[in-house]
């Protein structure tokens, strides 16, 4: 054990971030909107509007439009691109965001506990909070690269399963990323308030707003401010 701030509340507001970004990583597991594609539909030498498709980690729902009005179908994501993408990046990059939730859990523990357990009475430190905010960012920067790896090779140009590929359904470049991807960039983002304000414990921010005491001397008996 090792003492760590001086109970200046940096801790608490580091504490915050990480559960802000804890939320943004949960809000972006959990919808379905890791991957927006409108798809098209070849009739012979024409080409016509196709419908659309999203989908996220989990689930996901698309709309095929054959001609008579769109018909909606949800589909699980394990189930859908079996054989169409990598499925192992996909489990990476859900493994990842999940470690990274660990290691959130246990900065925001070490930020509140240093900052309000007794003064003599902390675990790992500085330090230690470092190493939690380090590990969580780094585990959301390999999810978000392995994500967008993946659809950079393979999700932007095919989306469509083999089935409906047959009946003319195309999605290529037609793909785009959905806001539950920016989401958990978002995420990222915020992961990196965390050290600044674990380090603000060691910056004089009021150095120069403190008001100076007067230095009082004393010249043939009268005193001086």
């Amino acid at each position: 054990m090792t003492r760590i701030f001086k109970r200046c509340g940096t801790a608490v507001v580091a504490a915050v971030f990480a559960f802000i970004s804890f939320v943004m990583i949960i809000a972006a597991l959990l919808s379905d909107y890791w991957v927006v594609a409108d798809l098209k539909r070849e009739i012979g030498n024409s080409t016509r509007k196709g419908g659309s498709k999203h989908f996220g980690m989990f689930n996901g729902e698309s709309k095929e439009n054959f001609g008579l009005g769109e018909r909606q179908r949800d589909f699980a994501v394990k189930d859908e691109f079996d054989g169409i993408t990598n499925d192992d990046v996909l489990w990476a990059t859900l493994g990842f965001c999940i470690l990274s939730l660990v290691a959130l859990c246990a900065l925001i523990g070490l930020s509140c506990f240093n900052e309000f357990a007794e003064p003599d009475l902390t675990i790992f430190g500085s330090a230690g909070m470092f190493i939690c905010c380090g590990t969580a960012f780094i585990f959301v920067l390999v999810s978000i690269c392995s994500f967008a790896a993946l659809f950079e090779i393979q999700l932007k140009k095919n989306v469509v399963r083999p089935l409906d590929q047959k009946r003319g359904f195309s999605s290529t470049d037609n793909a785009h990323l959905g806001y539950s991807f920016w989401i958990l960039l978002g995420a990222a983002g915020v992961l990196l308030l965390c050290p600044l304000m674990i380090m603000m414990k060691n910056c004089r921010c009021l150095h120069y707003f403190k008001k100076k005491k007067h230095e009082i001397t004393t010249v043939d008996g009268v005193m001086l401010y």
